[in-house]
Parts: C-alpha cells; sequence; structure tokens
C-alpha cells in the first residue's frame, strides 16, 4: 500500500490461527539481491594535495570502491590493482587520493557495492601527478 506522501507501508491482518506470510525479496523494503550497476563518469584531477577522484552515483549503492595501479588494470581484473580507501567503503561520489605520490602516473577504476555484491568497474581513467619533488634547501 502506497501513502499519500508516497511512502510504503504493509498491513497484515490474521484471521483465526491463520498466518499470511509475505515474501519481500525484491520489492525495495528489504535491500535487493543483485549488485549495483557500475558507476559512471570516473573523472580525475591532480593537484598538490594528490589525486581527486570523482563519479556518478549508482542506483543501489550502499558506498565505493576505488581502485588504483601504476599499470593499466585489466578490465574485468582488479587483482593488480590496490583499493586506497582501505576496508570502509567511501559513502560520496568523490575520494581524494593524498597517498599518490609526485611525478607518478597512475590508473583508477570504481565499482559499486551494496550487500548483493560488487559491481563491475568503471572503465579506466589515468592521471599523472605532475608535480616532481620540491628540490631540497642547500645545506
Amino acid at each position: 500500500m502506497i501513502s499519500s506522501n508516497g511512502t510504503w507501508g504493509l498491513l497484515i491482518t490474521v484471521v483465526g490461527s491463520c498466518a499470511l506470510c509475505l515474501s519481500l525479496a525484491g520489492c525495495g523494503l528489504l535491500g535487493t539481491n543483485d549488485p549495483p550497476s557500475a558507476p559512471d563518469g570516473l573523472q580525475l584531477s591532480a593537484s598538490q594535495d594528490g589525486v581527486d577522484v570523482t563519479w556518478q552515483a549508482s542506483s543501489n549503492a550502499a558506498g565505493y570502491n576505488v581502485y588504483r595501479a601504476e599499470e593499466s588494470i585489466p578490465e574485468g581484473d582488479l587483482s593488480s590493482a590496490t583499493r586506497v580507501n582501505g576496508k570502509s567503503l567511501v559513502g560520496g561520489t568523490s575520494f581524494l587520493d593524498d597517498t599518490a605520490e609526485n611525478a607518478t602516473t597512475y590508473f583508477y577504476r570504481v565499482t559499486a557495492e551494496n550487500d548483493a555484491g560488487e559491481s563491475d568497474p568503471t572503465p579506466e581513467s589515468e592521471a599523472q601527478m605532475p608535480f616532481p619533488e620540491s628540490p631540497k634547501p642547500p645545506e
């Protein structure tokens, strides 16, 4: 049943000793049985602070994983990449990779995740940290 404000409700009527069992799987009330779709629009921007990684939201995502490698990441195989967000999912649609080192080229992919699993990764994107190390002061 849908209320006037658009929220869902459920009315269960018990008659005598008869119980009614309902399956709510797949209706959106208890989550989903499918992993989310891959995020779109992966964009990278390098600065002195690191690489700012942004993407568009994926429906049904509980959060996101950001993968990085110094070599191209093969499509469908993230084993050569490091998950730079650690064990915690990224809650929004951006992540600052402040562990990126200057004068290094990195390749990134992002996945979406929910209780049902992890999505396919985004198409790969590349960023170069063009900021060479600052010269050391003379001794």
